[in-house]
């Protein structure tokens, strides 16, 4: 026993000399972290979290905290196909979310007011683990604490980077890149070992091919890795016999041997880790054949998302569109970064830069094409950005006074301009559930005055929202598991008998109607997939050459003097006469013409508070939703509104 009690004195002792040997590398490791950690944290300041996805992902992980497992079939969304496989490759990053949850609260049970506190908090500790792993490669792969500050710093605030760890962005790809780094860190010390027999390059491969395993169980991203090792590869090799070529390499051999060693091995494990994967999609007959080598994102690495959804998702658009609002001015440093990786990979024979290259190379393709891939090309970014001005300051090392200030203060614009792209791109990012629309209110409400068994018919952007805030059953939600068209023909349906007959449909009968109206302004989409792969009568061909409708809001005045009111409408001013003659009741007859099309006005039925003009189509008047949101009298004894509060309408279905 005091043999024990000496030894661990020893090891406290080594451990205490450690860091006091450190110390300023700690205090720098430190900043970074609460660089990144703080500006992703922003968001914590409102009460809820950001998008939809991160809410499902919630409420999954919290089944997990409540039992230990999570259901085989959804027991709250698409509740009309009797739920939807709750399985997509997420277990690794769930069970981790909960396990943290149970660390963070000393193992105290299920509670979801500090479990949303944690979802707000995790995407952000992601994100700050990520910069202090980015700080260790640019210090190990360019043997200076200078490149580690400068990777570390924009990674930390890269806005594209910054934004799938926003707080409460609780997803698979806000942890993804933390064990990906890793497996880059530890290939990188691989490549640098001495001999290719030591331990210390089998040991730093067969690390990194571990953490791009876990990698490849905690996001569906991790394809992205071995594309980047193998490109890693071919540069080496041709930085090789570029080298020896010049005469400049010695060890070509050896080094050409290290770089596809070291990629092979960590690829190979990483395979190994990833075949259950593999062998899920392939027992899956609907499943492409590149879908299959590359299972989580369904072969989106060569085309992504087709058809309808494909169109209507904005992050399948092409991604370049989108470089000044994700990049920013840094933008200026990439062709300097990318110049700056290169000379010191093939000329300097610093294999790994090379490493980093890769990624670079490989995430800018994919933003180009892709709108989703901006965020991978995130942490490109940020190494083209901190490479440019680390090798700016190695260039300085050797200057005169007058050109090092010079430089200095263009560094130094570059930082500021960093922290100041990254804090505003997050302050713009409000979670859609903090928008001023009463659809997190309504949501609050269902959760209280409703039966906890109750069915909602909703469109399927709030679907996710539905299901974890007001814990009630969804027929739709963001993973489009189901038909969609159902639901969107029952919104723009004119036939009031075929509407209803959706609704009566045996899987559907719902309890409660909920929508927002937005959707009165989507009804070209709406009809898209109601009608698609359709013969469309006359009535139908008309929501394509017909404008939507569309929501202006108004604010209210009253003079103090003359008592004059006045409703102020975009650009338009009217009188209370004005006012009060637009209907607030559903019409058939239009009382608008503009050019040759007759149109719908309305105006909201509060006077003071939720003041709008809803300006519609004949297809859009003709609708049910704009015959429920009106109030057809003819629909009053099928439908009661229960709920409205400024964009949202609950019905009770009678």
């Amino acid at each position: 026993m005091a043999f024990l009690v000496f030894l661990m004195k020893a090891k406290a002792q080594a451990l205490k000399n450690k860091i006091i040997e450190h110390k300023k590398e700690l205090f720098i490791v430190f900043l970074i972290f609460v660089l990144a950690f703080g500006t992703r944290a922003y968001l914590m300041k409102y009460e809820l979290f950001f998008e939809f996805d991160g809410y499902w992902h919630a409420r999954m992980i919290s089944y997990i905290i409540q039992t230990g497992t999570y259901p085989d079939k959804d027991p709250l969304a698409y509740y009309q196909l009797g739920g939807s496989p709750t399985h997509v490759g997420s277990d690794f990053f769930w069970y981790l979310s909960a396990f943290l949850y149970k660390l963070f609260t000393l193992g105290a049970a299920y509670d979801k007011q500090t479990w949303i506190l944690i979802v707000k908090i995790l995407p952000a500790l992601f994100g700050g683990l990520i910069a202090v792993v980015a700080y260790f490669i640019g210090k190990e792969a360019f043997d200076d604490k200078r490149a580690g500050i400068l990777l570390g710093f924009f990674t930390g605030i890269m806005p594209a980077f910054i934004y799938r760890q926003m707080a409460g962005w609780l997803e698979d790809d806000s942890f993804g890149w933390l064990p990906g780094l890793i497996a880059v860190y530890f290939l990188t010390k691989a490549v640098k070992a001495k001999e290719l027999k030591s331990k210390e390059f089998f040991a730093n491969a067969l690390l990194s091919g571990i953490f791009a395993g876990i990698m490849a169980w905690s996001w569906s991203g991790f394809q992205t890795v071995p594309l980047i090792f193998a490109v890693f590869a071919v540069l080496g090799l041709l930085a090789i016999g570029i080298n020896k070529l010049l005469n400049k390499e010695k060890q070509t051999g050896s080094n050409a041997v290290k770089i596809c060693a070291g990629t092979v091995l960590a690829v190979a494990l990483m395979a190994v880790f990833a075949y259950p994967l593999v062998g899920l999609a392939w027992a899956n007959p609907s499943v492409s054949a590149v879908a299959r080598f590359f299972p989580g994102m369904g072969g989106s690495l060569t085309g992504g998302e087709q058809g309808l959804i494909g169109q209507s998702v904005g992050e399948e658009s092409v991604g370049i569109n989108f470089f000044g609002n994700k990049y920013n001015f840094l933008l200026v440093l990439l062709p300097f970064g990318i110049a700056a990786l290169a000379w010191n990979g093939f000329l300097r024979r610093k294999y790994p830069s090379l490493l980093l290259l890769a990624i670079v190379i490989v995430t800018l393709i994919m933003a180009i094409t892709k709108l989703k891939f901006t965020y991978y090309f995130g942490l490109g970014m940020a190494i083209a950005a901190a490479i440019a001005l680390f090798s700016a300051l190695q260039w300085l090392d050797k200057k005169e006074k007058r050109a090092k200030i010079l430089l200095a203060g263009a560094c130094g614009f570059f930082l500021l301009t960093g922290v100041a792209a990254g804090s505003f791109f997050v302050s713009q990012n409000i979670p859609n559930i903090e928008y001023d629309t009463g659809w997190k209110e309504a949501l609050k409400w269902a959760n209280i005055n409703t039966p906890q068994d109750s069915k909602f018919f909703n469109w399927w952007d709030e679907g996710h929202w539905v299901t974890f805030i007001a814990e009630r059953k969804a027929t739709l939600d963001n993973r489009n598991y189901g038909d969609a068209s159902p639901v969107a023909s029952f919104i723009i349906l004119s036939d009031e008998n075929k509407a209803l007959s959706i609704l009566n449909q045996k899987e559907f009968s719902p309890d409660y109607l909920i929508f927002g109206d937005d959707l009165l302004q989507k009804q070209y989409s709406l009809a898209n997939y109601a009608f698609q792969g359709q013969q469309l009568s006359i009535d139908e061909s008309n929501w394509y050459s017909s404008s939507a409708g569309f929501v202006i809001p108004c604010s209210y005045s009253k003079t103090a003097v003359s008592g004059q009111v006045s409703y102020v409408c975009g650009s338009n001013v009217l009188s209370e006469q004005d006012w009060t003659s637009l209907p607030a009741e559903w019409q058939s007859q239009p009382n608008q013409v503009v050019g040759r099309e007759v149109l719908f006005v309305y105006r909201s039925s509060d006077s003071k508070g939720n003041l709008k003009i809803y300006v519609l189509s004949v297809p859009t008047n003709g609708s049910m939703l704009a015959k429920l949101w009106f109030g057809k009298k003819e629909l009053q004894p099928y439908f009661e509104q229960v709920y409205f509060f400024k964009d949202v309408k609950i019905f009770k279905v009678n």
